[in-house]
Order: C-alpha cells, then structure tokens, then sequence
C-alpha cells in the first residue's frame, strides 16, 4: 500500500510485524506525501457518478449543509458532505480557498506546505473540505476539516472484511503514535460493500493536535481503498457532525 506517513492519512511509516506491508519508503518523513507510481494505482473506473446519487445525498443532508460532486479526473467524480460554509479544494486546483478560510489555524501550518507539492495523477488525498469553526459549533478561529484518501486495495484481507481492515488500521495507528479510542464496523449504504470499516484516534499533539473519524470504503472492482476522515480539535464534542459527513461520502462508480 502506497500511502503519505503524514498522521491524518491512516498510515504507517514503521508498520508493526502484524500489519501487511505497506510499500511505504523509510526515506520518507512524518510529514510527506511519497509518490504513487501509475501502475500502482487502482484501476480508473469506467463511470462517472450517477447525478441520482447526488441528488439521494443532498435529500440526506440536514440543513447547512450540502453535497459537492468533486470531477476528479485521474479517479472518477465522487460525492462529498460539507457544511455550506465550507471551502472545497481537491488535488491539483489553487490552495486560496482553503487559505481563506483556514489562515492562522495550526490546522493550516500544518497542511499548507504539505499540500502544496501535491499533483493530481499520483497524490492519494484526493480533496479537502475546510469549514470555519463557528458553522458547526466552535470558535471562530478552529476549523473542522474533511479529506478524501484513496490507495490501492492491497491488504492480505478480503475488501468486505470491514472488521479485518479495522483491526489493521488500528495497529498501524498506534504504531504511529497515535491513541485509537474507537475502533468499529458500520453499515455502509453504496454498492460497493455492505459494511466498512471506521477508527477514531487522537494524533500525536507532538504534530497536530486533533481527534480524528476515518471511514475506509473499499471498491473491489476497481482494486481502490477509498477513506474519508474527519478532523477536529482535540476535545471537540462533534460527533454529530462527523457523522454527517461520514455517512454523506460516496465514492466514483465502478462499472
């Protein structure tokens, strides 16, 4: 599995001996985003998001809030819960958005120059949503952050083993330094499988001290492990919210 060793990506730089290996190079820092090579990557899928699906998830939305139907081009367009509020940047398209919302936040020291190198046809965050703290409750000058993963499906589990992959995920969490406070298994409402996985962890503040929810949404058509976190300062009671978005993400069609 070829994935950044940056905290709030989901992965391991030193995977424990139990954890399959992740492909991830030694030379690469906490931090740093390595390149997927094209032949890596999963398979692009053959359809685009059915507008059907668009419309079924902004119905599901409750007010203030909205579904952004993100053109990725290299992956297939997918389907993002945000808050209205919310600045939405994907791979490839200029930071100022996210600049104007989220400046003078540790969230944005920490990111800036970490998105920055990013490039389309070989990056695996995908896409941001960054609203304003006080559209879902908090203080003006936090934010809350939604990001869009995708790798290949390469685990030594089966892709609808959400407990197998949440058990993985959990060791490679702490092994980075992360505290895991919740490890479980949902129901999952698209085609791809029925139920996925879903971790809630607090990085280590040493980085950036935020409480995270990921959501891993395997498609085994396209051989794709697609995630979505959700990130919020550390002791911010918004559950709710997460589960929003969560619940909202739906992946680029494989058919």
């Amino acid at each position: 599995m070829v994935l950044a060793c940056v905290p709030l990506l989901l992965v391991a730089c030193d995977p424990a001996d139990d954890v399959p290996d992740t492909d991830v190079s030694d030379d690469v820092a906490p931090g740093e985003d390595p390149e997927v090579e094209a032949d890596e990557a999963p398979d692009d899928p053959e359809a685009d998001e059915d507008p059907s699906v668009v419309a079924d998830v902004e119905a599901a939305l409750p007010d203030g809030w909205t579904a952004v139907l993100i053109e990725d081009e290299p992956t297939g367009a997918y389907v993002l819960g945000a808050p209205e509020e919310a600045a939405v940047w994907w791979v490839g398209e200029d930071l100022d958005p996210l600049f104007a919302v989220a400046d003078g936040t540790d969230w944005w020291a920490f990111w800036q120059p970490r998105l920055v190198p990013l490039e389309p046809d070989i990056s695996n965050i995908r896409a941001m949503a960054v609203a304003p703290g006080d559209a879902v409750g908090l203080d003006e000058d936090e934010v809350i952050s939604l990001q869009v993963n995708l790798t290949p499906f390469d685990l030594d589990v089966d892709p609808d083993d959400a407990e197998a992959i949440a058990e993985i995920y959990a060791g490679i969490f702490e092994s980075q330094g992360s505290d895991v406070t919740d490890v479980d298994v949902v129901d999952h409402p698209g085609p791809e499988v029925d139920a996925v996985a879903e971790l809630a962890f607090t990085l280590d503040p040493e980085l950036i001290d935020r409480d995270v929810r990921q959501r891993f949404v395997p498609v085994p058509e396209v051989g794709a492990l697609w995630s979505l976190q959700c990130d919020v300062p550390r002791g911010a009671d918004l559950h709710e919210v997460c589960d929003i978005a969560l619940d909202a993400f739906r992946p680029p069609a494989a058919g």
